[in-house]
């Protein structure tokens, strides 16, 4: 309706009579930024710490176990927690604060961290002899596992 020869500029929804809306030419875009965006939930991420960065805003990145991808996370600025993540280099660890996920569902970052764990599995505890994975999809490629269980219609 906002292309062509006769486009509209303006299309205004009433109910009883009373302005209920204004949609305007922009309305497609300003909703796409929006339905692109992403969202955030408060959670925990499990990987491995690759690097530390002290350059302003301290940050340590992950290599998420489930995607595969990198996930910045700004640590509290601290002389405690800089030497807390640096023991931490290269070992797994479970990173609590919020995720701030793609409009794919891959993590991208996580803030306000409020606790970073070594999740190292230990080496002398007996190993299970089932799996937790609920299917051959699922162990092929969990990140698109994960993606149809969020979404069953991309499935």
């Amino acid at each position: 309706m906002f292309t062509g020869k006769n486009t509209a500029r303006l299309i205004i929804v009433l109910r009883d009579g009373e302005q209920m809306a204004a949609i305007k030419r922009d309305a497609s875009e300003k909703t796409n930024r929006v339905r692109t965006a992403g969202h955030h939930n408060l959670g925990s991420l499990e990987g491995t710490l690759e690097a530390v960065n002290v350059h302003r805003k301290p940050t340590v990145t992950i290599r998420d176990r489930v995607t595969g991808l990198p996930v910045r996370c700004s640590i509290p600025e601290s002389a405690d927690w800089l030497s807390r993540v640096e023991g931490l280099l290269e070992k797994r660890v479970l990173v609590t604060g919020s995720i701030r996920y793609s409009d794919n569902g891959a993590p991208r970052s996580i803030s306000n961290v409020t606790a970073i764990e070594d999740a190292t599995p230990d080496a002398n505890l007996p190993k299970a002899e089932f799996g937790s994975i609920p299917d051959a999809r699922a162990a092929a490629d969990p990140a698109a596992f994960l993606q149809s269980v969020r979404d069953p219609a991309s499935a």
